[in-house]
């Protein structure tokens, strides 16, 4: 299978968190989150392996501001304070 690799790919936590559903499924990923990220081609994806998106942190983020301009208060028991800030 053809190689394809991608110099300086984006480091987004939801580039990462699609390139570990691929890999669940039989992509050959490496390098997720890094400077430099390799694609292995494959003939097939694996049948649907179990993957938990991860919340959007720009969404997270606006609820935060709304918060903070109310002076309300949040809590969000399914965001992931390290996607929010780099």
């Amino acid at each position: 299978m053809d190689n394809t690799s991608l110099p300086i790919p984006p480091r987004n936590p939801e580039v990462v968190d699609l390139a570990e559903l691929l890999i669940r499924n039989g992509r050959g990923i490496e390098g997720a989150g890094t400077p430099t990220i390799t694609i292995t081609g494959v003939e097939a994806l694996g049948g649907g392996r179990p993957h938990h998106i991860i919340p959007d942190r720009i969404e997270t983020g606006t609820f935060i501001v709304a918060a903070a301009i109310t002076g309300g208060a949040l809590k969000s028991p399914i965001a992931i304070p390290a996607t929010c800030w780099p």
